[in-house]
Order: structure tokens, then C-alpha cells, then sequence
């Protein structure tokens, strides 16, 4: 988004509310444990296919490209100070894992974005069916394709060990004890 529409926030003011969030969380006062974090960097995006002038006056790649190297800076900040803690910090670059795996920056990232269309008199999110009207903004499921398996990565190599692999299953957190602890616990009475 740029300076001049009002959904616009200032890098600066952007990375400040980011490290606000990460501050609260890890603090120990509001979240008493707090073991993975992740910072998603914001995707590319393909002005050609947003669907009119407006929309494409209001936001530029290289513009969306400095909020991707604020978030990969505060992440590399965060990860530093993560390594003296219990909590890690990890982050997903989810723009340049979209333009590596679409092949460049241009029209090859058009499969990447879906179309999202709001009905104001609705107020219901319609979604096309056949994929053929894209806003160059708003990632469709090649787009949630890409990000998955760059959160499969970071769980299975980076945050190892840490809670997130639903592989593992000793090392996924339980909310609850197991059914067979549970019948176990009941016939001790």
C-alpha cells in the first residue's frame, strides 16, 4: 500500500507494531510459555492482474519488497536474541520462495494469486470458481502451496524438536492427557 490511500502504515510504524507483538509474547508476563514464534515476510505481487487502475495505483513491488527486507531483519534481529531464551524465532520468506518456485518476478506469478472479490452489499467473501479472474494480491492454494512447504521446512530442519512436527509425536504438545491415561487413572480408585 503507499503513502497516499488510507490503508497505508509506514514501514517504520509497521515494524514498530511487529515488535510490539513479539515483545508481549515473549515477555513472560502475558504468555507464560512461548516456544516457537514465526515471521512470514509478505508475498510478492503481480499488478497486471489487479483488476483496475485504482488497485494498481495503490501498491508497487518495490514498495511490498521493503516491508519483505524489514520483516527478514527484525526476524534475523529476533533470532539472535531467541538463541539466549527457551522461545525461538523463525522466519518464513514467503517471497522469495513464490518467485523461486514460479520461475521470475513477472507473468509467472500469476497462478500464484486467486481473485477475492468483497460483496459490500453482502458483506460475504466470493471466491471465483475457475481461477480465471486473479487479483495479483491475495495468494490462491499454488500460493498456500509454496508457503506450507516453507513451514514444513522450518518445522522439520530449524524448530526440530520443538513441538511442531506432526510426525513426531512425542514431541507434539498435549493439552490433555491420552485416553489410555486417562482409563488408567480411572481404575486406580
Amino acid at each position: 500500500m503507499l503513502p497516499s490511500f488510507s490503508q497505508y502504515v509506514p514501514l517504520p510504524l509497521y515494524l514498530t507494531n511487529l515488535t510490539s507483538f513479539l515483545t508481549s509474547i515473549t515477555d513472560g508476563k502475558t504468555y507464560p510459555f512461548v516456544p516457537n514464534i514465526i515471521l512470514i515476510t509478505p508475498p510478492p505481487l503481480l499488478q497486471s492482474m489487479m483488476p483496475d487502475p485504482e488497485s494498481r495505483a495503490q501498491r508497487e513491488l518495490t514498495n511490498t519488497k521493503k516491508y519483505r527486507q524489514g520483516v527478514l531483519d527484525l526476524a534475523s534481529e529476533w533470532k539472535a536474541e531467541s538463541a539466549k531464551e527457551e522461545w525461538r524465532v523463525g522466519v518464513i520468506d514467503v517471497w522469495e520462495a513464490i518467485i523461486q518456485d514460479a520461475g521470475g518476478e513477472g507473468e509467472e506469478l500469476r497462478p500464484y494469486f486467486t481473485y477475492v472479490y468483497l460483496s459490500l452489499q453482502l458483506f460475504e467473501w466470493w471466491l471465483s470458481v475457475d481461477g480465471s479472474d486473479r487479483d495479483g494480491l491475495h495468494l490462491s492454494a499454488k500460493g498456500y502451496e509454496v508457503l506450507w512447504k516453507e513451514y514444513t521446512k522450518l518445522v522439520k530442519g530449524e524448530f526440530k524438536g520443538r513441538g511442531l512436527d506432526w510426525d513426531v509425536k512425542e514431541g507434539l504438545p498435549w493439552a490433555a492427557p491420552e485416553y489410555v491415561e486417562i482409563r488408567s487413572l480411572q481404575n486406580c480408585g
